[in-house]
């Protein structure tokens, strides 16, 4: 095993543990080049904040600059750099994304106003569908792809605002060893480890696997959460075949759960005056999340020749998860005593996901057609029961913990079975080297089987439709091009309203324009658009019942989005992005929420992230730091209060020399006091944002 192969495989591992591909080929030795010399000619390849193609937006390996819709990747870069716990940290640099309720410990995610928890896809096949129980893990992955708006023409059924697709570590051709331990604020400590290279001499069969602890305690009284991460991996190649192994096991605990505080005492006048910012609402070892899963899948791809290709993704995921916390009931007119309430989900939850595509490629003339035609399926079985309680009221500036629950009595208690079948054609074709147009088309059909053990009642419901896609763009200069694009989305909404209805599908059209660019070799490359998306019979949360949705009529999303990434020289990287959202209430049952703005969704949205590497003596030093600025939002439906906006700014440094790696990560560097989201429960709670957080960790690989 030389040196030379691992450093190439350290940056095969860039997004997990030691991303250290200079630091590897500083060991190699050379007496013609010093060390330094050698660190600085790696700075070109460290710091990508962009990528040339993405698979979300087509199915295929396409330029992002041929693709006639917005798509945003998160690199492996900066996902090392950022250091993200949670896909909602990971995504903040993307335009259109929005957190609404994240830091309760859920995936709790917006794309252009519009809920996307039941469009987070890993390796291009929907992770579960309609739970946000379990967070994704960020350092598992080697990239994010978000493609915004509606993606049911290629993914089915999901969310109408967008879809986001995590790309996991894979095994790689050369050895690779790197790990790393971490401390910081609160008693956080994690450690990582990441084992991979040939397994066979001849390299056909190559292994991966990735594995973390973490004890991430918090500022809010009586949390702790840890998590066991294990990701194994294997990759078998032979001619024209190659089959990918994607494992995962996941265990969570939660001890304690943060349900947010009222907003009054917070930014909102109290007479009592401002509620502590540690406070939780909860009881001290009573809130709890018990949650495991297992996935197992795998990736086949078969290369017939130079035009035809067969593809087939396939995973299966068991999750079984017990959830117990309590939550606001609202505030006595006293305004320091809150009424209470418990919320108890114990859920086991099976899904398996199959996708399978031909992909053919032709050429006559001068056009150049990439052709697909598939097939997926997602089958769930969801076994839930959720029951409420009662429990005494809190003085929230005062508080006596230690109050006895009343027994849990069950609102919902269900066994339901989908199936969600789809049928798709698409068609790339590439005339001349100027314009690029896109068509596509899917059948979707929707089965569930309800049994309801409270009333011993049995439901059956089916739903199809066809949605379309169309687009096209011009590249008015080799790298810069104008495109425009029409897609509809069709989504199936499981389930019942609190009188036992069945939900009636969600349907949206999206019309889209924009210039994307992709200039200097890459080192320039944005994505401008405009965009309108109606939505109908959207699902809210029901009012002051966590849990429990009700059906609307019809929501407006409309704005417009700037991303970009660039390097200005090799040793400095910038990335960037603007959002302007106006979504409201167009039609509801409620005419109280008509004209309204949905729960959470900033106006604005300004991301920055920019990194510097220089050398510092034998090794070499990386200066990173930005921010965000949230505007206000709503935190109910009906409007009755306006969160106020907030800057955040972070920072990073980071040292390498040889194997050797020292990081410093701060977030929210300047201790702002802010309000992170309203609760996506309904209940009229705030979440309070994390305070200045120091993360230190020391990392060794070869």
């Amino acid at each position: 095993m030389s040196i030379r192969l691992t450093g190439a495989a350290l940056w095969a591992s860039s997004a997990l543990l030691l991303h250290s591909p200079a630091i590897a080929q500083s060991a190699i030795t050379d007496p013609a080049v010093s060390s330094t010399e050698q660190q600085q000619e790696e700075i070109v390849v460290t710091g990508k904040y962009s990528a040339a193609s993405a698979v979300t937006g087509t199915k295929t390996d396409t330029p992002l600059i041929e693709v006639p819709q917005s798509i945003a990747v998160v690199s492996a870069t900066l996902i090392d750099e950022r250091r993200p716990f949670s896909l909602t940290e990971a995504l903040y640099n993307v335009s259109g994304v929005a957190d609404v309720g994240s830091r309760r410990g859920f995936d709790n995610i917006v794309i252009r106003g519009f809920d996307a928890n039941a469009s987070i896809y890993l390796d291009g096949l929907r992770v579960e569908r309609g739970s946000a129980f379990v967070q994704q893990e960020p350092l598992g992955l080697e990239r994010i792809e978000v493609l915004k708006g509606p993606g049911s023409v290629l993914f089915g059924q999901g969310s109408l605002g967008g879809i986001i697709n995590q790309i996991s570590k894979r095994p790689t051709d050369t050895p690779l060893f790197s790990t790393e331990i971490m401390g910081g604020s609160f008693g956080t400590y994690q450690g990582l480890i990441d084992i991979g290279g040939p397994v066979t001499n001849d390299g056909a069969l190559s292994g991966r696997i990735n594995a973390i602890y973490r004890n991430l305690e918090d500022s809010i009284d009586f949390i702790e959460r840890r998590r066991l991460y294990v990701a194994p991996s294997l990759r078998w190649k032979s001619g024209g075949t190659t089959l990918t192994v994607l494992g995962a096991i996941i265990r969570d605990r939660r001890d304690g759960n943060y349900a947010g505080i009222p907003p009054e005492g917070v930014f909102l006048p109290n007479p009592n005056g401002k509620v502590p910012r540690n406070r939780n609402i909860g009881e001290p070892g009573f809130d709890n999340d018990r949650i495991d899963r297992q996935q197992i899948g795998y990736q086949l791809e078969h290369v017939f020749d130079d035009r035809w290709t067969l593809r087939q993704n396939g995973r299966f995921t068991h999750t079984d998860l017990d959830s117990l916390g309590i939550f606001s009931g609202g505030l006595d007119a006293d305004g320091r005593t809150l009424q209470r309430f418990i919320g108890s989900v114990p859920q086991d939850d099976r899904a398996f996901a199959l996708d399978t595509q031909v992909q053919g490629r032709f050429a006559w003339g001068g056009l150049d057609t990439t052709f697909i035609a598939g097939a997926d399926l997602l089958q769930q079985r969801v076994d839930q029961v959720f029951s409420f309680g009662g429990i005494g009221p809190l003085d929230i500036y005062q508080p006596v913990y230690g109050q006895q629950p009343t027994p849990l009595f069950p609102v919902l208690d269900f066994i339901r079975n989908d199936s969600l079948y789809g049928f798709y054609l698409q068609n790339q074709t590439k005339i001349g080297e100027r314009l690029s147009v896109l068509i596509g088309g899917r059948y979707d059909i929707s089965k569930t089987r309800n049994f309801d053990r409270l009333t011993s009642q049995r439901r059956r419901q089916r739903d199809a439709d066809f949605t379309f896609r169309v687009g096209g763009v011009y590249q008015v200069t080799p790298g810069a091009g104008f495109f425009v694009s029409y897609a509809e989305a069709f989504n199936p909404s499981f389930g019942v309203s609190a009188d036992s209805e069945p939900f009636e599908p969600e349907q949206a059209t999206q019309y889209e324009a924009g210039i994307k660019t992709d200039l200097a070799g890459g080192r320039i490359r944005t994505n401008v658009s405009v965009y309108r998306i109606t939505r109908d019979n959207v699902l809210v949360a029901f009012p002051g019942v966590p849990g429990l949705q009700l059906q609307t009529g019809q929501q407006r999303s409309q704005g417009f989005e700037a991303d970009a990434a660039v390097r200005l020289s090799d040793r400095w990287n910038v990335t960037a992005a603007y959002t302007y959202t106006d979504v409201t209430v167009r039609k509801d049952t409620n005419p109280l929420f008509v004209g309204d703005r949905p729960v959470s969704v900033p106006s604005h949205l300004v991301n920055l992230w920019s990194s510097y590497v220089l050398p510092l003596g034998p090794g070499v030093l990386t200066i990173g730091g930005g921010g965000r600025y949230v505007g206000k939002r709503e935190g109910t439906l009906p409007n009755s209060y306006v969160i106020p906006d907030y800057v955040v700014a972070d920072a990073l440094l980071d040292y390498r020399l040889d194997r050797w790696r020292l990081r410093l990560n701060a977030y929210n560097l300047f201790d702002a006091n802010y309000v992170d989201s309203a609760s996506p429960s309904g209940t009229r709670t705030v979440l309070l944002g994390e305070p200045l957080t120091v993360r230190v960790g020391v990392g060794y690989g070869f």
